[in-house]
Protein backbone atom coordinates (compact mmCIF):
# COMPACT_ATOMS: atom_id res chain seq x y z
CA UNK A 1 0.00 0.00 0.00
CA UNK A 2 2.77 2.49 0.90
CA UNK A 3 4.40 2.24 -2.55
CA UNK A 4 1.05 3.27 -4.53
CA UNK A 5 0.65 6.22 -1.94
CA UNK A 6 4.22 7.16 -3.64
CA UNK A 7 2.68 6.57 -7.45
CA UNK A 8 -0.17 8.48 -6.82
CA UNK A 9 1.65 11.38 -5.41
CA UNK A 10 4.27 10.97 -8.20
CA UNK A 11 2.03 10.41 -10.60
CA UNK A 12 0.32 13.94 -9.67
CA UNK A 13 3.29 16.31 -8.66
CA UNK A 14 5.16 15.45 -11.82
CA UNK A 15 3.52 17.68 -13.87
CA UNK A 16 3.78 20.55 -11.77
CA UNK A 17 7.70 19.58 -11.54
CA UNK A 18 8.12 19.60 -15.18
CA UNK A 19 6.44 22.66 -15.65
CA UNK A 20 8.49 24.12 -12.75
CA UNK A 21 11.58 23.38 -14.24
CA UNK A 22 10.58 24.53 -17.32
CA UNK A 23 9.22 27.86 -16.86
CA UNK A 24 10.04 28.07 -13.49
CA UNK A 25 13.08 30.70 -12.54
CA UNK A 26 15.90 29.38 -10.42
CA UNK A 27 14.80 31.36 -7.25
CA UNK A 28 11.68 28.63 -7.78
CA UNK A 29 14.04 25.71 -8.62
CA UNK A 30 15.83 26.66 -5.29
CA UNK A 31 12.91 26.34 -3.21
CA UNK A 32 11.86 23.56 -4.61
CA UNK A 33 15.12 22.15 -3.91
CA UNK A 34 14.85 23.19 -0.59
CA UNK A 35 11.71 21.90 0.19
CA UNK A 36 12.63 18.72 -1.42
CA UNK A 37 15.69 18.41 1.01
CA UNK A 38 14.13 19.10 4.13
CA UNK A 39 11.35 16.33 3.19
CA UNK A 40 14.45 14.18 2.53
CA UNK A 41 16.05 14.50 6.00
CA UNK A 42 12.91 14.41 7.82
CA UNK A 43 11.95 11.16 6.36
CA UNK A 44 15.44 10.03 7.00
CA UNK A 45 15.75 10.66 10.39
CA UNK A 46 12.65 8.99 10.63
CA UNK A 47 13.67 5.71 9.42
CA UNK A 48 17.04 5.69 11.21
CA UNK A 49 15.95 6.75 14.48
CA UNK A 50 12.93 4.43 14.01
CA UNK A 51 14.66 1.83 15.43
CA UNK A 52 15.39 3.14 18.57
CA UNK A 53 13.50 3.34 21.88
CA UNK A 54 14.22 7.41 21.70
CA UNK A 55 12.23 9.72 19.26
CA UNK A 56 14.93 12.10 17.34
CA UNK A 57 15.96 14.72 19.74
CA UNK A 58 14.04 18.19 18.64
CA UNK A 59 17.53 19.82 18.49
CA UNK A 60 18.77 17.57 16.12
CA UNK A 61 15.37 17.79 13.97
CA UNK A 62 16.30 21.89 13.80
CA UNK A 63 19.90 21.47 13.29
CA UNK A 64 19.35 19.32 10.04
CA UNK A 65 16.15 20.99 8.80
CA UNK A 66 18.10 24.40 8.64
CA UNK A 67 21.32 23.27 7.37
CA UNK A 68 19.76 21.55 4.46
CA UNK A 69 17.64 24.61 4.26
CA UNK A 70 21.22 26.81 4.19
CA UNK A 71 23.34 24.44 2.18
CA UNK A 72 20.49 25.27 -0.47
CA UNK A 73 20.40 28.85 -0.42
CA UNK A 74 24.83 28.39 -0.63
CA UNK A 75 24.29 27.02 -4.00
CA UNK A 76 21.54 29.29 -5.16
CA UNK A 77 24.39 32.16 -4.49
CA UNK A 78 27.61 29.91 -5.86
CA UNK A 79 29.13 31.03 -2.65
CA UNK A 80 31.32 27.95 -2.01
CA UNK A 81 32.23 29.78 1.08
CA UNK A 82 29.24 29.63 2.49
CA UNK A 83 28.50 25.59 1.76
CA UNK A 84 31.86 25.21 4.08
CA UNK A 85 30.81 27.40 6.28
CA UNK A 86 27.29 26.10 6.88
CA UNK A 87 28.67 22.60 7.11
CA UNK A 88 31.48 23.82 9.72
CA UNK A 89 28.63 25.21 11.37
CA UNK A 90 26.55 22.15 11.26
CA UNK A 91 29.35 20.63 13.12
CA UNK A 92 30.07 23.28 15.72
CA UNK A 93 26.20 23.17 16.75
CA UNK A 94 26.25 19.55 16.96
CA UNK A 95 29.63 19.41 19.24
CA UNK A 96 27.38 21.98 21.51
CA UNK A 97 24.39 19.53 21.62
CA UNK A 98 27.30 17.08 22.64
CA UNK A 99 28.49 19.13 25.47
CA UNK A 100 24.96 19.15 26.82
CA UNK A 101 23.81 15.99 26.74
CA UNK A 102 27.16 13.95 27.39
CA UNK A 103 26.42 14.00 31.09
CA UNK A 104 22.80 12.51 31.05
CA UNK A 105 23.43 10.22 27.85
CA UNK A 106 26.46 8.55 26.82
CA UNK A 107 25.10 7.20 23.47
CA UNK A 108 24.60 11.04 22.44
CA UNK A 109 27.44 9.90 19.53
CA UNK A 110 25.60 7.69 18.19
CA UNK A 111 22.50 10.19 17.57
CA UNK A 112 25.31 12.76 16.27
CA UNK A 113 26.92 10.31 13.97
CA UNK A 114 23.60 9.51 12.34
CA UNK A 115 22.66 13.49 11.55
CA UNK A 116 26.23 14.29 10.04
CA UNK A 117 25.93 11.27 7.71
CA UNK A 118 22.14 12.21 6.76
CA UNK A 119 23.79 15.70 5.99
CA UNK A 120 26.21 14.41 3.86
CA UNK A 121 23.84 11.83 2.07
CA UNK A 122 21.21 13.69 1.28
CA UNK A 123 21.27 17.80 1.03
CA UNK A 124 24.81 18.08 0.21
CA UNK A 125 24.26 15.70 -3.63
CA UNK A 126 21.20 17.90 -4.06
CA UNK A 127 23.24 21.37 -4.29
CA UNK A 128 26.15 19.75 -6.02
Amino acid sequence: MQHIKRWITALILAPLILWLLIQGSLTAIAALVAMVAVFSIREYLRIIFGNTEEPVPHTIKIISYTVSVLLVVGAYFGSWEMLFLVLALNLMALAIFVLSRFSADQAVFNSISKQVLGIVYIPVPCVF
